[in-house]
């Protein structure tokens, strides 16, 4: 016959706690908190004052700071140990502590940092890549071509494209004077292609004016979404119509691309 075992009280109620203990949470003692994560640094040249400098005056001064008594590069100038170390070639990389020197270091002749110190400067270093103002945009490469200026005659014209890599093309159309000889109207636009085929990306036209060779302009940006290639012999249509206003008396037009290619090897 199995006998009947039973807890006491006091250890039952024990038992209890630590079970709903390990389910629920853990039980700190009195007094301990969880740690927080360190504020952000809005102003690091304040922070490097107040937290950093009395790091490096108490670990570094000794050998970086006087050329007398310096036993490696002098990187703290007393006038501004902010100014020399941010100024330093290497020392630090702003936003960038893993490749600043001044972490990589270690122990050396002097006195490694602690734990704590090299947590410090490694936030002040960092906070000092948030803060940098990115320099501009560079303006993007043209690597457009454009063919030489070809005088343009009411009639038929025909454009080379030899020049810009397609050996034998033309671009073909029939110009004519508009609004009493104002204007320039274009019909007929045409892509012959040479032995090689050829594929072109976003034709516009150059406006030069023959009579004062420093006067030319682009003309409206209309075949800016037109990729065309076209077959060895082929003709590839551009435009049935296209105006040019103004036009100048004595013009001439270039043919520019942002990219060509003759697709087929010969």
């Amino acid at each position: 016959m199995r006998e009947n075992m039973s807890w006491p009280a006091p250890l039952l109620i024990l038992s209890t706690v630590f079970a709903l203990g390990c389910q629920a949470a853990i039980i700190r003692a009195p007094g301990v908190i969880d740690e927080e994560e360190p504020a952000e640094i809005n102003d690091p040249a304040s922070f490097f004052t107040a937290e950093v400098e009395p790091i490096l005056a108490a670990n570094c001064a000794g050998c970086h700071e006087d050329d007398a008594a310096s036993r490696g590069a002098v990187f703290l100038n007393p006038a501004s140990y902010y100014a020399s170390v941010r100024n330093y070639d290497g020392l630090i990389v702003p936003g960038d502590a893993a490749a600043s020197e001044l972490i990589t270091k270690g122990e050396h002749r002097g006195p490694a940092l602690s734990a704590n110190d090299v947590t410090t400067v490694r936030r002040w270093i960092d906070a000092e890549g948030a803060t940098m103002v990115p320099p501009p945009e560079e303006p993007p490469v043209e690597t457009s071509v454009t063919t030489t200026p070809f005088p343009v005659e009411e009639g038929e014209n025909r454009i080379p494209m030899a020049e810009v890599g397609l050996p034998g093309a033309e671009l073909v159309f029939t110009a004519m004077r508009i609004n009493s000889g104002a204007n320039m109207l274009l019909t007929n636009l045409e892509f012959v292609a040479g032995a090689g085929g050829l594929s072109i990306s976003h034709p516009r036209f150059v406006i030069h004016d023959d009579e004062d060779v420093s006067a030319q302009r682009l003309d409206a940006d209309t075949f800016a979404d037109v990729t065309l290639r076209v077959d060895p012999g082929m003709a590839g249509t551009l435009a049935s119509t296209h105006a040019i206003a103004p036009f100048p008396a004595m013009g001439s037009i270039s043919v520019r691309f942002d990219s060509v290619e003759e697709p087929i090897s010969m």
